[in-house]
């Protein structure tokens, strides 16, 4: 079975889905640091991955985005759902594209 991710670029005010091949590896070359944090974005597992140190950098080129109530963040973020402990087993997002879209401000 097949997964997607989908990525949040800022910069470009865009949401899209993309196929999810290389997991953790391929989540760290899309944001484009291997500094990556973790945040959960709802009860079941799905979670923002965003740059460790997006919230010191210069926002200007990079732009924001935030989704619903949690910090703004610079840069690049992917969702992901991660049911397992294991940070290797990563699954499409259980909410669809469409749920994401309406949840994120850019700014």
């Amino acid at each position: 079975m097949s997964a997607n991710l989908y990525v949040i670029n800022a910069a470009l005010k865009t949401i899209e889905s993309i196929p999810l091949t290389q997991g953790l590896e391929q989540i760290k070359q899309i944001i484009g640091f291997d500094s990556i944090e973790t945040d959960s974005i709802d009860k079941v597992g799905n979670t923002l991955y965003f740059d460790e140190d997006c919230f010191l950098k210069e926002s200007k080129n990079l732009g924001k985005f935030q989704i619903d109530t949690l910090a703004p963040v610079a840069g690049v973020g992917v969702i992901v759902l991660q049911k397992s402990t294991d940070p290797l087993v990563l699954e499409t997002p259980s909410i669809t594209l469409e749920n994401v879209k309406s949840r994120i401000k850019f700014s």
